[in-house]
């Protein structure tokens, strides 16, 4: 699971998709595993599609299918279809959890 949290810095409401973000783990032999096209409010099974408040933050979660050995040294994030990705490396927080 990746848990995450949304945040609304601007001045006017901004909504937020489940789908705006696309989330690409890279395992430790180079290998993408896209997450399950979900998002959901952190705990819950509920979907997120909200309208954030100026400064409204919400805690959210999404899953990723990895392999069940090993850790997840890279995470990359994209926010929209062509734009740039933002690459995390070796995030000591990123860990497998096996179901």
């Amino acid at each position: 699971m990746l848990h995450y949290t949304i945040h609304n810095p601007n001045p006017s409401e901004q909504s937020f998709e489940w789908n705006s973000l696309k989330f690409t783990a890279v395992d430790k032999k180079d290998v993408n595993h896209e997450y399950i096209q979900a998002v959901t409010r952190e705990g819950t099974t509920e979907p997120v599609s909200v309208s954030l408040k100026p400064a409204q933050k919400l805690p959210v979660q999404a899953a990723i299918l990895v392999p069940a050995e090993g850790v997840v040294p890279k995470l990359i994030v994209q926010r929209e279809e062509g734009a740039p990705v933002v690459r995390y490396y070796a995030c000591a927080r990123m860990s497998v959890h096996k179901t």
